[in-house]
């Protein structure tokens, strides 16, 4: 029987990628999905915050990430949270 994971939703941070996921696995590297359907991709656990809800992360990855304008590439935060929607739609009710 697998074991829940405690706290799965996560802001995972590198060098040249950030965002939010839903951890899969655990072990001695964490497996994300960067979506509901993946892909599924190893993280150090040292580079990622846990937090228990989806709510949670977004608040948080708001809070710690530099506006668009400071960020090449950056993401308005309702374009951010478009993604999100797009990628977790079973977390959102209309």
């Amino acid at each position: 029987m697998k074991k829940e994971i405690e706290n799965p939703w996560c802001v995972y941070v590198s060098a040249t990628f950030n965002g939010i996921g839903k951890i899969k696995e655990e072990g001695n590297c964490l497996i994300i999905g960067h979506s509901e359907n993946g892909p599924y991709v190893p993280w150090n656990p040292n580079c990622i915050t846990r937090f228990s809800t989806l709510k949670q992360a977004i608040k948080h990855y708001e809070e710690t990430t530099p506006p668009p304008e400071i960020i090449l590439g950056g993401l308005s935060s309702q374009e951010f949270r478009e993604i999100v929607k797009r990628n977790f739609p079973s977390y959102f009710k209309e």
